[in-house]
Order: structure tokens, then sequence, then C-alpha cells
């Protein structure tokens, strides 16, 4: 705490800042979640973690939370083939028995490694999350043609779906995704 204290003083004073608490299983050490969130109440603080020990978090933290990503990936099958058998449902119920006691969202934190994961998959997790953010998996060989193909297709789906969602379509990458189709300007503003 004495070496993040003084990294505050000398770069943060005076700005918003958010303390994601992430990197190995953050919800492992809970009294130093604790100490950082009592130290800086004026902090925003989020959460990423497996979320197999989510349930055990105690109010206070779940109070002081702004949002908690829990990283799954995909549906069941998917989700257990990946992290081991029975790992879904059991981070499904521990979502389920913190939603209440939580301060503010939860993201479903999905790596789409699988060309198998359908949109409805990644819909469904909507049932117990407020937003669906994916990624995919940065490796070489990782992605087939074939696999690349469906992911092709999940992603046109999900398009045809953002437009015709009413109200905001909570799947947060396909926001920038058709802001960059609608205004390609805006995509390369940042890059010289």
């Amino acid at each position: 705490l004495e070496a993040l204290d003084r990294f505050i003083r000398t770069h943060l004073e005076g700005l918003e800042t958010c303390v994601t608490f992430y990197g190995g299983e953050p919800t492992l050490n809970v009294d130093f979640m604790r100490a950082v969130m009592r130290a800086y109440p004026h902090f925003q603080f989020q959460l990423q973690t497996n979320g197999t020990l989510l349930h055990r978090l105690p109010d206070e933290v779940c109070a002081g939370l702004a949002n908690v990503l829990v990283s799954v990936d995909g549906g069941r099958e998917i989700t257990d083939g990946f992290r081991g058998r029975g790992v879904y449902n059991r981070v499904m119920r521990n979502v389920a028995k913190v939603r209440a006691r939580l301060g503010g969202k939860l993201t479903a934190r999905v790596t789409w490694s699988s060309g198998d994961t359908t949109l409805g998959d990644l819909e469904n997790l909507l049932e117990r999350f407020d937003y669906v953010y994916f990624q995919f998996a940065h490796q070489d060989g990782v992605y087939g043609a074939a696999d690349m193909e469906k992911k092709k297709r999940v992603l046109c789906e999900m398009a045809a779906r953002f437009f015709a969602w009413d109200g905001l379509y909570p799947m947060i990458p396909v926001m920038g995704i058709a802001r960059n189709k609608l205004m390609p300007h805006l995509a390369c503003a940042d890059t010289a």
C-alpha cells in the first residue's frame, strides 16, 4: 500500500481515477482490495475475476464496485471446455448470488476462442449480465479459415441485431465496430 500511495501522490493527484483489481485472481486477496478501497474512497473501482470465488466477496467490497467483469468463454459447453467441467454453472450461480449486493454493473468478459460460439451463446449471457464484452484471442494458428468464417457470420448477425435492438445493444465491441463502419473517418482519427 505504501508503494501504491507514493505512485498515486506522484502521478494521479487530482485526477479522476478508476482502479481495476485483476491479475492472478484478485478475489484471493480480498484484504488488499478492501484496504485500497478504504484508503481511496473517492476512486472508482472495478474487478476482473474468473468468478469462481465471487460469492465470497464481503458486502462492503461488492457495494464499492462500479463494474465487475467476469471471464467466461461463451456458453456452458465452450466455457467448461476451456476452464474445466462445471465452471460455467458455478460462475453463473456466483453471479446470481452477488447481483443484488453490487454497487454497479456486471459485464461478461468473453475471450472468443472457439469458432463454435454462436450469437445465441453471447446473447444468453445477457440474462445474467448487463453487458457482454468480447475479444478474440490473438495467437498464430488459433483460427483456421473455417473458424474465421463462422466468426464473421456471427459478427454479421450481431451487426444486424445492433440496428434492430430496442435501445442500446449491450455487446460492447459492436458499438465501436458499427461506429467504424458508419463513420470510417473516426476510426483513424487518432493515428498519424
